[in-house]
């Protein structure tokens, strides 16, 4: 049974970690050439571009809404083609 104390739980949720909303990648494999866009939330919006991978580059925003949030977004999507969300 949800209660109000099951609410209060889940806002100090000892993980911290974010939920993982929507990504992309643009199709390509290899450092120089992989990108990827993180659409994220916990308390705020956060969108992520990261070039070359895992290894490679982070730019990170942070928003207030998710309107704000997927505006970003698809500014990020417009540069470039082969974006699929995965």
């Amino acid at each position: 049974m949800f209660g109000l104390l099951d609410g209060v739980e889940r806002m100090y949720d000892a993980t911290g970690m974010p939920d993982l909303v929507q990504r992309w990648w643009n199709g390509r494999w290899g450092r120089l050439a992989r990108r990827d866009v993180r659409l994220t939330h916990q308390q705020r919006w956060t969108v992520e571009a990261l070039d070359g991978g895992a290894e490679g580059k982070v730019k990170t925003w942070t928003f207030d809404s998710e309107d704000q949030a997927r505006e970003h977004v698809n500014r990020l999507l417009a540069v470039g083609d082969g974006w699929r969300e995965i």
